[in-house]
């Protein structure tokens, strides 16, 4: 459910992301590479860029583990089972989209999923927060043009406060610079993303 959509350009709203296909997206611990982790496991952030019909065009290393064994294997795990719905932009085109995640290898055998964590939020720092002053997070989705221009911003958390949930889009031009992406062949593509805007209280000064 979409609480809140801010048009950058255009006048559809954005619609929401397509949705995982089944159970494609989990990593087990018998996905781990045999005896290339220690038995707490090895952690790494990686993001993959889906094509316009949900199968994987790409696998990206966000931060390097220095060992080359668990990164080839996140990758060859996405390129191989990851798949999506097509997502559609504001022009009611299917697009490109993006999948961060860090993911933590156990160098043990089993069917257990291993757990998926969500990248950092980009940080907006505010004069004051709601709910006692705890800082939280608003997750968006994006949709970003062949330029690198935001072209709309959609609000996904239920919950959300009306007027923190405005901020997150109204602010993500200063907190977040989208990048121009490019598919194989090296043509730059039109893309949607989700991202995750975290709200702090900003120290007095």
């Amino acid at each position: 459910m979409l609480v809140g959509v801010f048009l950058l350009a255009g006048a559809v709203a954005l619609p929401p992301l397509g949705e995982p296909v089944g159970d494609s997206l989990t990593i087990y611990v018998r996905d781990s590479p045999v005896g290339s982790t220690t038995r707490e496991g090895g952690s790494v952030l990686y993001r993959v860029l889906f094509k316009p019909d949900g199968y994987p065009e790409s696998c990206s290393i966000m931060e390097s583990t220095g060992n080359a064994i668990i990164e080839e294997r996140a990758c060859m795990i996405a390129r191989r089972r990851f798949r999506f719905h097509p997502s559609y932009g504001v022009d009611g085109q299917p697009k490109y989209r993006f999948y961060e995640q860090r993911i933590v290898f156990r160098n043990r055998e089993g069917d257990t999923p291993l757990a998926r964590v969500p990248p950092p939020p980009y940080i907006l720092q505010v004069a004051r927060l709601p709910d006692e002053g705890r800082p939280f997070i608003v997750h968006v989705n994006v949709e970003v043009d062949v330029a690198g221009g935001l072209v709309a911003c959609a609000v996904t958390d239920e919950g959300s406060n009306p007027a923190y949930a405005r901020a997150a889009c109204d602010a993500l031009p200063d907190i977040w610079r989208p990048m121009v992406e490019k598919d194989m062949a090296g043509q730059p593509v039109a893309y949607v993303s989700p991202l995750r805007v975290g709200f702090e209280q900003a120290a007095p000064g």
